[in-house]
């Protein structure tokens, strides 16, 4: 079915129950079992976005994207075509496609990203380990960092060249996970572009992960693939969030103090963590996609998310029941990260990705038939 040309948005309303809404806590932020079970009723609205005559390439991919704070706008890089794609979520429609140069002094390059930031409603940066792309929406590039310079790729190679995940453009720095290959250990790294100073700050509580940590590797050597647990990180103005989706708990990094702190978070949905024992590697590769789709069926954390409007954080939890559908729930934190309520939603839905929140709502991405579409969960 297809939606193009339209000039209309389509909403389709579902009104469901949402369950496990407890009224007290305990200290340590866990839930009384004795408490009552309170029944609480949200709304969901599926919205369609209006895209004229194009084809919107998020609808496709929906990896590279970026929203500044008022939420007003969701910007997507296409980086197969280097086009900016500008969407409008106020009024549910693609509002410009910018082209940018492959090559040339204004050109991306042809280099993948792994990172893409809008800095303000007129210029945003790109980034992948060899580079630091700084371009207007006028199609100029403002500046460009190579990586690979001797004396920044020394400096930066001694915290451990991460994945770079955030940059402020007003310090000049940067901050990314770095992981290992045959053995997870994550850190979070901090590296300054101007003074060339940085740091590796250790995330001990998520060296479990090694154990989701699957490696196949052919019998004659000649083939290896490794699937990796996912580390989820959310830059707010004075902090940055850091979960994983196999295992429950938050680390808290302050950007104003420079310390981290650890939080055990819990659930009442997920009563335990995804199990799994530590696998040196696995010779046969239908045996090796098996297990990744076994870890699917088991609870996964999606990554934390900051309500503004109403003061808490979110996160979603979702396990698959079929191909394509997967079973969500939700979990409501304090600002101090203490459970405070868990929903679940009734109907079934795509696997979460790169959710977000805007006006007290959870907005997730959905693809049909090609067309940019979101499901607006908001929790009454």
């Amino acid at each position: 079915m297809k939606f193009r040309n339209q000039s209309w948005v389509k909403a389709v309303n579902y009104i469901f129950l949402l369950t496990f809404s407890f009224s007290c806590k305990e200290k340590d932020g866990s839930l009384n079992l004795e408490d009552s079970l309170q029944l609480t009723q949200a709304s969901i609205d599926t919205l369609f976005i209006d895209s004229g005559d194009e084809l919107i390439q998020a609808a496709v991919k929906f990896e590279l994207v970026s929203l500044l704070e008022d939420h007003k706008y969701l910007y997507h890089w296409d980086q197969n075509n280097a086009i900016l794609e500008v969407i409008d979520l106020e009024n549910l429609t693609l509002e410009s496609r910018i082209t940018f140069e492959k090559d040339g002094p204004n050109g991306a390059g042809t280099n993948s990203f792994s990172h893409f930031q809008m800095l303000n409603k007129s210029e945003f940066v790109l980034l992948n380990p060899f580079q630091v792309l700084l371009f207007n929406v006028k199609g100029e590039k403002l500046k460009e960092i190579d990586l690979y310079e001797e004396k920044l790729r020394k400096a930066f190679s001694e915290v451990g060249a991460p994945r770079i995940l955030h940059f402020d453009e007003a310090t000049s720095d940067t901050y990314g996970f770095q992981v290992g290959f045959k053995k997870f250990n994550p850190t979070l790294n901090h590296f300054n572009l101007e003074n060339y100073q940085g740091s590796v700050n250790p995330l001990p509580k998520f060296n479990a992960l090694d154990n989701y940590r699957l490696l196949y590797e052919s019998k004659n050597g000649m083939d290896m693939k490794v699937h990796l647990p996912t580390l989820h990180f959310n830059a707010l103005k004075d902090k940055i969030l850091i979960s994983a989706d196999a295992i429950d708990g938050l680390y808290v990094y302050n950007l104003n103090e420079t310390n981290l702190e650890f939080y055990n978070l819990g659930s009442q949905v997920a009563t335990q963590t995804l199990k799994s024992e530590p696998i040196a590697s696995i010779n046969d590769f239908e045996e090796w996609q098996n297990l990744i789709l076994e870890m699917e069926k088991e609870f996964n954390y999606g990554k934390f998310l900051f309500d503004e409007q109403n003061d808490r954080y979110l996160r979603l939890l979702y396990r698959k029941v079929s191909t394509d559908n997967f079973k969500i729930f939700v979990s409501e934190y304090s600002l101090g990260f203490d459970l405070l309520k868990e929903y679940e939603v009734v109907q079934t839905l795509k696997k979460p990705k790169n959710e977000f929140v805007k006006d007290g709502s959870i907005w997730l991405y959905q693809n049909f038939d090609d067309e940019l579409a979101f499901i607006k969960l908001t929790l009454n």
